[in-house]
């Protein structure tokens, strides 16, 4: 939680916000995320022009996430710039902001949909099968792509 007091009683201009937040496994339930580790923020908090408070700065961390190829566990560094309004996390009363909840709704945008770190796909493969990479699929031949350019020229 952040102290705003001084923001909002114009004390001060800007807030400068150098923190490393952590988050249990229950805050990461319901996520791909195995675990989420070295979160660091450093930005600052001001007022604008319409005197609601904006964040600016760089979001860092390491999520632990599973290889959908080989199931092992590894670790995906993501760094994220942020730049919002922060009205809906600002609790007036008290002065005071969660700033932890803030994050994470930024770091859920960060997870992959999909993620592996493997390089060789050649070892994935099988009796009449194999894995094959994105360009690959994309260079492979498709038996009625001539059919399909010659229907659209008509």
């Amino acid at each position: 939680m952040l102290d705003l007091t001084k923001l909002l009683n114009q004390t001060i201009d800007v807030l400068e916000v150098d923190e490393k937040f952590e988050y249990s496994k229950e805050d990461i339930k319901n996520t791909n995320l195995i675990a989420l580790k070295n979160v660091h923020f450093k930005g600052t908090i001001e007022k604008d022009t319409q005197d609601s408070l904006v964040v600016h700065g760089t979001v860092s961390g390491v999520m632990i996430l599973e290889d959908d190829l080989t199931l092992e566990e590894c670790e995906y560094p993501f760094t994220s710039e942020i730049s919002e309004n922060l009205q809906e996390f600002q609790q007036n009363v008290e002065n005071i902001l969660d700033f932890k909840e803030f994050l994470w709704e930024n770091i859920v945008l960060e997870i992959p949909l999909k993620f592996t770190k493997v390089e060789d796909l050649s070892r994935f493969q099988g009796d009449g099968w194999k894995v094959i990479s994105e360009e690959e699929n994309r260079v492979s031949s498709n038996p009625f792509s001539e059919l399909l350019k010659e229907k659209f020229k008509e």
